[in-house]
């Protein structure tokens, strides 16, 4: 190791730098060194830490990534606005989409939140496959279990073949679940065993069927408030909010 000004000054202070793996390929790191002194205040040694920051650094290769497609979408004819406000809500956008963490968006009906998520679903990492959107208000708790899940042949009155449901079919991408603060307390803890165990059972059929997928979702109740009132759970509410929240203001 070269001097550096450590045995002048005791320390190097971090630096990034790139450093050949073993293997062949090249790794992101900070590098800092501090000397070592014996009781008689001699150097007699130098520690040298390195730190890997190749997650860090992809981290930032995505939020560039993004940052350039929200751009792109903007230019398109998609969500325009130069109020803070807009600016905010790009900022989430941009935030989440360089994630795969599950998504809650809140606010009144009309104030874009399906725009929200399909922006988010268009400048992620897994833009180039399908985006599912279902209105969970729209349905009955059978019908809804059964649009989502789906079913197999012969598991209630009508079922003559086996059906895929939307989990399935957004293998892969991501599923938008609109006015989520509908769902009833039984398909509640379907959904929630499904983001727990990141797998699903069609109704009728107790084999379970892995799914790879990103949820967002949305709706115009005070989430918060229906968990304090006992209509909501209070670990799907945790696990829906994910590191990610937004409120849009009417």
């Amino acid at each position: 190791m070269r001097d550096c000004g450590i045995l002048k000054y005791g320390k190097v202070d971090p630096t990034e730098c790139l450093l050949s793996h073993k293997e062949g390929h090249v790794l992101s790191v900070t590098k800092n060194a501090r000397v070592i002194k014996n009781r008689q205040n001699k150097i007699i040694g130098i520690v040298e830490a390195v730190t890997d920051l190749t997650e860090l650094k992809n981290v930032r290769l995505k939020m560039e990534e993004a940052t350039r497609r929200l751009g792109e979408l903007n230019r398109l004819g998609g969500i325009i606005a130069k109020s803070q406000v807009m600016q905010n809500v790009f900022a989430f956008i941009k935030a989440s989409a360089a994630s795969d963490a599950t998504i809650l968006i809140q606010g009144e009906s009309g104030t874009g939140k399906e725009l929200v998520a399909g922006a988010i679903h268009s400048i992620g990492e897994r833009r180039d496959k399908s985006l599912i959107i279902i209105n969970c208000s729209a349905l009955s708790e059978s019908l809804l279990e059964s649009e989502l899940f789906g079913h197999v042949k012969g598991a209630f009155t009508g079922a003559s073949q086996d059906r895929i449901g939307r989990f399935e079919q957004a293998d892969g991408g991501t599923i938008f679940l609109d006015e989520i603060g509908e769902i009833t307390p039984y398909i509640q803890v379907k959904l929630l065993r499904g983001l727990q165990q990141k797998e699903i059972e069609r109704v009728g059929e107790s084999r379970k069927r892995k799914i790879d997928i990103r949820i967002i979702t949305a709706t115009n109740k005070d989430l918060k408030s229906q968990v304090d009132a006992g209509k909501f759970r209070e670990d799907l509410y945790y696990r829906l909010k994910g590191f990610y929240g937004l409120f849009l203001a009417g």
